[in-house]
């Protein structure tokens, strides 16, 4: 039977962490009010301690509030935690280029 490894997503994570404290005021709570409480209080301190991944639809949640160039960069930090996760199972490392 096949071990079931769970994606971590620093990356996400750290990004998001900068976007709260920039724009939110250093608080979760603001950042859920923003989205229209689509967002749960603990699901997103959860993702910000690194005890679960941000999934796809976690992040859509939050793209919808941020700036384009913000959101950008939400991705890129969702796409390289996935694409490192991946890569994991073929002894590889995968280095992101920055676009700035």
């Amino acid at each position: 039977m096949a071990r079931h490894v769970r994606q971590s997503t620093p990356k996400t994570q750290k990004f998001l962490s900068e976007i709260i404290k920039k724009h939110y005021g250093g608080s979760g709570t603001r950042l859920i009010y923003a989205t229209g409480n689509a967002l749960d209080k603990g699901a997103v301190s959860r993702v910000l301690m690194g005890t679960r991944p941000a999934t796809p639809e976690f992040v859509g949640t939050i793209l919808r509030i941020l700036t384009p160039e913000l959101g950008i960069k939400l991705m890129t930090a969702l796409l390289s935690d996935t694409a490192d996760h991946a890569a994991q199972g073929f002894g590889v490392t995968v280095k992101m280029r920055s676009s700035t």
